[in-house]
C-alpha cells in the first residue's frame, strides 16, 4: 500500500477510536491528519509533494478543486487547529465532529479517491475531474 495511504489508514483508525472514547479534539485532529493523507496520495500521484499546508491549499487552488471540496479540507484542518491550541469544549461537541466526519471529511474522501475502508457509510463515488 501506498505510504500516504497507509498513514490515512492509520489516522483513520485512531480517530475510530478517539471518537468512540470522547476525545472530540483528539478526534478531529485525526480526522484532519486522514484526509490530509488522501490529498497528498492524490498529489503524488500527479508528481506534487507540497512541503507545507500552505503550499498544499494553493496547489489545490491551481488544480482546481471543486470548491466545496476545498472548503471541507479547510474546515477540517481548521477544526484540527482550534482543538489543538484554543478552549475547543464551548464548540467541538460530538454532534459537530459528526457533522465533521459525515459531510467535510466524506467530501474530501470522494474527491480525493480515499480507499473504502477509510469513507464514512454511504460516501459517494467522486471523480476528479
Amino acid at each position: 500500500m501506498d505510504f500516504h495511504l497507509g498513514q490515512a489508514q492509520r489516522n483513520y483508525e485512531v480517530f475510530t477510536l478517539l471518537r468512540r472514547s470522547g476525545y472530540e479534539d483528539w478526534a478531529a485532529t485525526t480526522l484532519f491528519y486522514a484526509a490530509l493523507q488522501c490529498v497528498e496520495a492524490w498529489l503524488e500521484r500527479r508528481q506534487l509533494d507540497p512541503r507545507t499546508h500552505q503550499q498544499r491549499q494553493a496547489l489545490l487552488r491551481r488544480l482546481q478543486v471543486p470548491r466545496e471540496v476545498f472548503a471541507a479540507f479547510v474546515s477540517l484542518e481548521e477544526h484540527s487547529r482550534l482543538a489543538r491550541y484554543e478552549d475547543w469544549r464551548p464548540f467541538l461537541t460530538a454532534d459537530l465532529l459528526a457533522t465533521l466526519y459525515s459531510r467535510d471529511y466524506a467530501l474530501v474522501c470522494a474527491f480525493f479517491e480515499a480507499p473504502e475502508q477509510i469513507r464514512p457509510p454511504a460516501t459517494p463515488r467522486l471523480t476528479g475531474d
